[in-house]
């Protein structure tokens, strides 16, 4: 055998020193309360308002986010963008729920009286 040849040992196997490869498109974790909460808190900016250029407006939110959360967040503009579409659905929804229990209540009922039918309701959706 010659001494340039590479022997079976001299193969390094170990994948100790490579980085993990992340695949493009690959999913992230699912959102934290926090991170809803960061989200919800730039989204509805009264100061600023939505009425701007949609990548603008989505452009603001995801460096306002990323600040909100010290930059430790990899989740993308458009990540921000289908979240915050699954939050205004759900609250949407919850919204309706709640304006079908307050529409014409009976005499006397109290705020507590309308989340109490209002959490019924939202339980019992279909």
């Amino acid at each position: 055998m010659m001494s340039n040849d590479v022997g079976i040992d001299d193969i390094n196997l170990s994948q100790e020193d490579e980085e993990p490869v992340k695949r493009p498109g690959a999913r992230t974790s699912n959102y934290s309360t926090d991170e809803d909460e960061a989200l919800e808190s730039v989204c509805l900016d009264p100061i600023t308002g939505n009425d701007q250029e949609g990548s603008t407006y989505w452009d603001r939110i995801a460096d306002q986010y990323h600040v909100l959360v010290n930059n430790n967040s990899i989740r993308t503009r458009k990540s921000l963008q289908q979240r915050w579409c699954s939050i205004q659905s759900c609250c949407n929804r919850w919204a309706g729920c709640m304006d079908s229990v307050t529409t014409s209540p009976p005499s006397g009922t109290t705020i507590d009286d309308y989340l109490l039918k209002d959490n019924e309701k939202w339980r019992n959706r279909q």
